[in-house]
Order: C-alpha cells, then sequence, then structure tokens
C-alpha cells in the first residue's frame, strides 16, 4: 500500500509541482492551500507524512505541526519555507518536525531520500502492527461459540475489557461456563497478548500454600523453602495477564496481600526484605456471589470493588440455546480428530435431546458427553443410543432429594439444625463429595459449607 503524504502551502505552484512529482513517485498525495483544510482531512484519516510550509494564511505551518501531532503523534512532518532561519528551524524541531528544508527545492532526488528516511519508522510500525495483527489471529479460540445473543453481549463486553490493559477484571458464571477462555481472550485482544497467561486456581491451593505460589518466597524463609528460592505467579505474569480462579476460595489474609499487589504493583516475597514490581494485569473469576460473600464477611470489600473494575457475565447454557447446536458440532469434530475418526454430523433426534437437556454443568459437560457420543459410535454420526451416557449426568444431577420426602420419615421429629444437617450431608454425598459442587447447589460459599460441616453455624 503506497504511503499517505498530505501536502500545504498556499503557493499554487509549489503545492501543485511537489503533488504532480509525488504521485509520480508512487505517493497517495492530498495537497491542500491551508492549514485548516489539512487538519481537518487528517482528523478523519491520518497521512504518514506531511510537508507543511512555515509561512501560510489563516495558521502558520508551526501551529499545523503541533495540532497535527496531538492529534496523531505518529505521523511524520517535515517543514518547507522560503524564509529559512535558525529561529524557525529550532521551533521546528522542538514542536516535533522530522526535518526543516528550504525552498525552492532544486534537488528533487534529495527530496525523495528525505522523505523515504523519514518513512522507514512509519513502515517498520505498520509491518510490526500486520504481524502483531496476524499472531493475534493465530491465537484463535475456536471452542468460543457466539451465535445467543447472550454470548455475543459477554465476547463485547471482554474485548471492550481488553482495551485497557491495566484494569482488573471479574468473570463470572456457573461452573463450566468458559470462563478461563473469556480471560484467555481478554489476554489475547490486549496489548499484553505477546506476554505470558497464567492461570491459579486458588480454590485447588491448600489454604497455606497460597502465598506462596502467588507471591514466591526468598532461600529459607520457612521450613522446607527451596535452597534458590522460587519466584511466585505474580512475578512471572509480568508483562501478560494472571487469572486467580476461584477468586472467592482465597485466604483473608492473601486477599490483603493482594490487594496490596494492585495499588502499588509491589510483590513481596515471603522472608523478602524488598519488594520487587510486577506488571501483572489480574483477571479474577468466580462461580460464587461476592456481593454476598462481602455482606457475610467471607471476602474482602475493598479488594472486591478493586476487583470489579470491569465485569464480564457468562451466562450459563440453559440460558443461552442457541449455542448448544454449534458448541456440539464444534466438540463433535474435535473429539473425532483426536480419536481419528471421521464424524460428520449429529442427527436430528439426538440433536433434539442435546437441546432439551438442561446442562447443569454447561459447555464442559456438553464436550464431555459429545466426546463419549464419539467414542461409543462407529457410523460418522451422532444418534440418540449413543447419548447413553446423558442419562447417567442426568441421574447424577438431579437436584437433592426434598427434605420433607424421602430424606426421613414423616413421623421422625428433628430440629431444624438437625435437618439442615441431614440435608446438606446428602447434598455433598450427591455432588461426589465436591465441595465446590455442593456449595453451588445450596446457594451458599464453601468457606461457609465447611464452617457448616465442621460443627459451625456457617454465619
Amino acid at each position: 500500500m503506497a504511503s499517505r503524504i498530505f501536502l500545504a502551502d498556499d503557493n499554487t505552484v509549489v503545492r501543485q509541482s511537489l503533488e504532480r512529482f509525488l504521485n509520480r513517485k508512487g505517493y497517495d498525495v492530498a495537497a491542500f492551500e491551508t492549514g485548516p483544510e489539512l487538519l481537518e482531512a487528517a482528523s478523519v484519516a491520518p497521512p504518514d507524512l506531511a510537508l507543511l510550509d512555515i509561512r501560510m494564511p489563516v495558521m502558520d505551518g508551526i501551529e499545523v505541526l503541533k495540532r497535527l501531532r496531538a492529534m496523531h503523534p505518529g505521523v511524520v512532518v517535515i517543514m518547507i519555507t522560503a524564509f529559512g532561519s535558525p529561529e524557525s528551524a529550532v521551533q521546528a524541531l522542538k514542536a516535533g518536525a522530522f526535518e526543516y528544508i528550504s525552498k525552492p527545492i532544486k534537488d528533487m532526488d534529495a527530496l525523495t531520500v528525505l522523505i523515504e528516511n523519514a518513512l522507514e519508522p512509519v513502515r517498520l510500525r505498520k509491518q510490526i502492527e500486520i504481524l502483531r495483527e496476524k499472531q493475534r489471529e493465530a491465537f484463535s479460540l475456536p471452542d468460543l461459540v457466539a451465535e445467543s445473543p447472550q454470548m455475543r453481549r459477554a465476547i463485547e463486553q471482554a474485548t471492550l475489557a481488553a482495551r485497557n490493559s491495566q484494569c482488573t477484571v471479574l468473570v463470572t458464571g456457573e461452573t463450566g461456563t468458559g470462563k478461563e477462555l473469556i480471560s484467555k481472550l481478554i489476554h489475547l485482544k490486549s496489548e499484553r497478548f505477546e506476554g505470558p497467561f497464567i492461570v491459579v486456581n486458588c480454590g485447588a491451593l491448600p489454604g497455606e500454600l497460597v502465598e506462596s505460589e502467588l507471591f514466591g518466597y526468598v532461600r529459607g524463609s520457612f521450613t522446607g523453602a527451596r535452597t534458590e528460592g522460587k519466584e511466585g505467579r505474580l512475578e512471572a505474569a509480568n508483562g501478560g495477564s494472571i487469572l486467580l480462579d476461584e477468586i472467592g476460595e482465597m485466604p483473608q489474609r492473601d486477599q490483603v496481600k493482594l490487594l496490596r499487589f494492585l495499588e502499588t504493583r509491589e510483590v513481596q516475597r515471603i522472608g523478602a526484605t524488598r519488594p520487587t514490581q510486577a506488571d501483572a494485569r489480574v483477571i479474577a473469576a468466580t462461580n460464587q456471589r461476592l456481593e454476598e460473600m462481602v455482606e457475610d464477611g467471607e471476602f474482602r470489600k475493598d479488594l472486591f470493588y478493586r476487583l470489579n473494575a470491569f465485569r464480564v457475565h457468562i451466562p450459563p447454557l440453559r440460558e443461552r440455546r442457541e449455542d448448544i447446536a454449534a458448541m456440539a458440532n464444534l466438540f463433535m469434530f474435535e473429539a473425532g480428530a483426536r480419536l481419528k475418526k471421521e464424524m460428520a454430523r449429529i442427527s436430528p433426534e439426538a440433536m433434539s435431546r442435546l437441546l432439551s437437556y438442561p446442562w447443569p454443568g454447561n459447555a464442559r459437560e456438553l464436550r464431555n458427553t459429545i466426546e463419549r457420543a464419539v467414542m461409543a459410535g462407529d457410523s460418522g454420526t451422532v444418534e440418540p443410543q449413543h447419548l447413553v451416557f446423558l442419562e447417567e449426568t442426568i441421574g447424577r444431577e438431579q437436584p437433592p432429594p426434598d427434605p420433607g420426602g424421602s430424606l426421613l420419615n414423616i413421623n421422625d421429629v428433628l430440629t431444624l439444625e438437625e435437618l439442615e444437617k441431614l440435608y446438606i450431608s446428602r447434598v455433598v454425598e450427591a455432588s461426589g463429595n465436591n465441595l465446590s459442587e455442593a456449595a453451588r447447589k445450596l446457594g451458599i460459599s464453601r468457606n461457609r459449607l465447611r464452617r457448616k460441616l465442621n460443627g459451625g453455624d456457617g454465619d
């Protein structure tokens, strides 16, 4: 693509001759008689380079230079004048001009060389941006399906959040909705996409290890510490993004340190006497209601406000059924490729069953169901009989039994506290002893569930 050059000179002969010459050299040239005309055109589509006469009516070239550079800092400007003086040259260069030449311009080849030298960094920036865009496209997220308006809205919000690479983002949604995928999209669409993307599952870490994992430690800082010390995940994410998944499970003592990091961008390793800087963008994700946890005193209010600078909510799959068919077909082809099976389609009968199921496990459950169906079939088509595993899933995902019915005999007399404990134990059992899943079904946090199981009142 030809470089775009804007030319402003009130001398008609000079303006037209320069325009013809530069056009013959292959540049895309637009010529203007006054500076305001050039600035108006630049507000619509900026040039790569501008040639400005210093002495012009309405607005002189120095003022045009200042306004153009304020509008588009990347534009290269060369000043031209018949009234050359050291003072005007210094003034132009201080205002941001690339070079200063006098007219009449006798050596047009020298002008061409000057323009080419001035455009070289501009072209380099463009090439880098093209490569960056290609790299972004290479980091595509094929699993991110957005046929429904709800999911399209979530992706729009994620894209908007990506534009500010400093602000924290809170991604909310049920288990299996794709919070990590959306978080990765935020990272890849931001200026940090070339940096690391690190995921830390706060719920999978024992409480006593969260601090050392996030902030690291120095040699000999505690019993069992590595001889050489350890870099924390926040430092490792320097220049990139860190996803703190299941943020609601983070112990409060570590919430304090995380809040300090968000305020100062400083990481204090365990046992260190001095902090170190870490430029990591924090994305937090949760399937819990952090507002309720704040009210219950389980999550720090000040940290919640810092994390909630920008929120992206992913609706559950049952609320965006338009996505089910597209996701099911995508997962089918992916599973077929992994299992080396030629998969062609999902039969209408099988698709009808997929569309009618509530998918409490969301996209993760749909993926697992389709993969097992592909494993079971040999015809290249997913049929209803291949969804026998879906029946097993339905059985597992049934809501816990009614405490007034099969949970106990109607003639039994239990206190409300005893009834609650019995009900909770049944929900935990029905959830396969997965406390996070049981807490989700009960509508409480995992910390509160843990306290109730340990004999506390949970409040």
